[in-house]
């Protein structure tokens, strides 16, 4: 997948969230800090703007990561609901935050997916 194409679906699941009004852009990169990290995200929730990243795909591959499992639209997903709740506070301060969030994240996945088939 390359980065117009991250692009294209993130504005998909913008549209699901209801954060058309969020500026957001998406990119690679073939590396992120922490080697448990498949994307990251920096958001103003005043300004409603953010720049997520994501592991590419051959960063995986190779092993940069230490977590089973690489689904693009699930870490999206996940990324971009932090935005959506950053007002629910940090996960490193609060796990139930994360737990919380990728659980949604795998769930609108899911449903997107048979929404499509």
């Amino acid at each position: 997948m390359r980065d117009d194409e991250l692009q294209s679906l993130c504005a998909i699941y913008q549209k699901l969230l209801r954060m058309c009004d969020w500026v957001i852009s998406v990119k690679f990169a073939d590396a992120l800090e922490g080697d448990d990290k498949l994307g990251t995200v920096e958001h103003q929730g005043e300004t409603q703007s953010a720049v997520i990243t994501l592991l590419s795909k051959a960063a995986y591959a190779t092993g940069k990561a230490s977590i089973s499992g690489y689904d693009v639209p699930r870490v999206l997903c996940h990324e971009l609901l932090h935005c959506k709740f950053y007002m629910l506070g940090d996960e490193k301060s609060d796990p139930a935050v994360e737990f919380a969030i990728d659980s949604v994240a795998e769930a609108l996945v899911c449903l997107n997916g048979r929404a499509k088939q």
